[in-house]
């Protein structure tokens, strides 16, 4: 498959059309939600799914991730124009391939935390193409994080949200950027991203308050939820040692900087949106993310 930031560069669309106008946020034509893993982006595809006609929406698949993305790319103009969903996992970009006006969403999570439930979650996760290698050679959680056998582990966010990777290999793989060599360029990109194309981000540490801006913002209508793909058995971060916890952060430093920027964001969309109402405590999670 050809360079897929070649790809995103030059699309042949007339270009992305931005959503997000200073305070003001008008209904997309179209929501690419941009699915980070661990970031309780399962149970809240559960709730997205709920607002749109199925002929609406297009699905990366994570067992088919390139040819997947491929399809939609050389898919007719005329069936791209009727998503109102876009879905999956992939890297930022796909909008440039949606003739209609097209708005990022997107969950965030603390990121020593999500790299310690995408540790766990693999261990018990035999379908995980790193499962036999984890399991077998009983790869250590400080072994996974800094031996490079996966991008995940390192700024995997600013991976993602920047685009500057190749997609869709970015989620696993390199993408064409090495292991240990996100830039502070990515980064910047990345917040200028997330301010010019995503209307919500929202925050696996306060996803009902997320759940809660979202339907405000989008005017969704949502019931009762649950969680999904939870990882059962893992230790608090509190818990780790401090020499692990010091390892992620160095592996993690511009994903803990693209988290702030995005954490003070949701901050000022809840205060614009939601204002001092409380919380929908009704669809509390019942326990906390994992």
């Amino acid at each position: 498959m050809a360079d897929q930031r070649g790809d995103v560069a030059g699309s042949q669309s007339q270009g992305p059309v931005s959503i997000v106008k200073g305070d003001k946020i008008d209904q997309p034509a179209a929501l690419v939600f941009l699915h980070v893993p661990k970031t309780a982006g399962s149970s809240l595809t559960r709730i997205v799914l709920a607002q749109y006609n199925k002929e609406q929406i297009f699905a990366t698949e994570i067992g088919r991730l390139k040819a997947s993305i491929e399809e939609f790319k050389t898919s007719p103009e005329s069936l791209r124009v009727r998503y109102r969903l876009v879905y999956g996992h992939m890297t930022f970009g796909l909008h440039s391939w949606l003739p209609q006006p097209a708005s990022y969403l997107a969950m965030l999570r603390e990121p020593i935390d999500r790299v310690v439930s995408l540790y766990y979650y693999l261990r018990e996760s035999p379908g995980h193409h790193l499962y036999d290698y984890v399991t077998g050679n009983q790869v250590t959680l400080e072994e996974y994080v800094s031996s490079g056998i996966t991008s995940a582990t390192d700024n995997q966010m600013v991976r993602l949200i920047s685009g500057g990777a190749d997609q869709p290999v970015a989620l696993y793989d390199h993408g064409g950027v090495p292991f240990g060599e996100v830039s502070r360029t990515l980064l910047d990109q990345a917040k200028k991203n997330l301010v010019e194309h995503f209307s919500v981000v929202g925050l696996t540490e306060q996803f009902d308050r997320s759940v809660e801006l979202m339907a405000t913002v989008y005017g969704w209508n949502v019931s009762a939820y649950e969680r999904v793909n939870v990882t059962k058995k893992r230790p608090a971060v509190r818990d780790l040692p401090r020499r692990t916890r010091k390892l992620i952060e160095r592996h993690n430093e511009l994903d803990l900087e693209l988290y702030e920027f995005a954490r003070q964001q949701f901050k000022r969309l809840c205060s614009q949106h939601l204002g001092k109402r409380r919380p929908w405590h009704f669809f509390r999670y019942a326990n906390r993310p994992v």
